[in-house]
């Protein structure tokens, strides 16, 4: 789905090779804190408990790190650390009533549903479900 630059990417390698976690941790936040921060804040509605849940996951992710060693981080792993900090909330208007959109980013990034369940349950293809995963992804991104 998305991976480190090529820039971020040969510095997460030497900070690993140098047993720089921390920096690792690092560039990792710096590349995709933003995209993480924007979804959690679409499906908590709570810029603070979003921001808790964010710190939690790079906690998660430095403490693999220290662990694994020297081990590849991609935003999908991320996601999953992220996931299992998710809580269910109502949307941000505080009613039941939840878009497609709230329905794609809650089963694939909060309940780890695969593409192709999303696709079947909301009677999609899996191209329309990547769709708008695709699109949800860009438009929380902050900046």
């Amino acid at each position: 789905m998305m991976e480190l630059s090529a820039s971020h990417k040969n510095n997460f390698r030497l900070a690993l090779q140098q047993n720089n976690q921390l920096l690792a941790v690092k560039l990792l936040y710096e590349q995709y804190a933003d995209k993480i921060y924007g979804l959690l804040v679409k499906k908590s509605g709570d810029e603070t408990k979003a921001e808790e849940v964010l710190k939690f996951t790079f906690e998660q992710v430095y403490t693999e790190l220290s662990q694994m060693g020297d081990k590849e981080f991609s935003f999908i792993r991320i996601l999953e650390i992220a996931r299992k900090l998710c809580t269910p909330v109502k949307n941000q208007s505080g009613s039941n009533a939840v878009t497609t959109e709230e329905k794609v980013l809650e089963m694939i990034i909060c309940n780890g549903v695969s593409i192709t369940r999303v696709a079947e349950q909301l009677q999609k293809s899996e191209e329309e479900v990547r769709g708008i995963l695709k699109t949800s992804l860009r438009k929380y991104k902050t900046t």
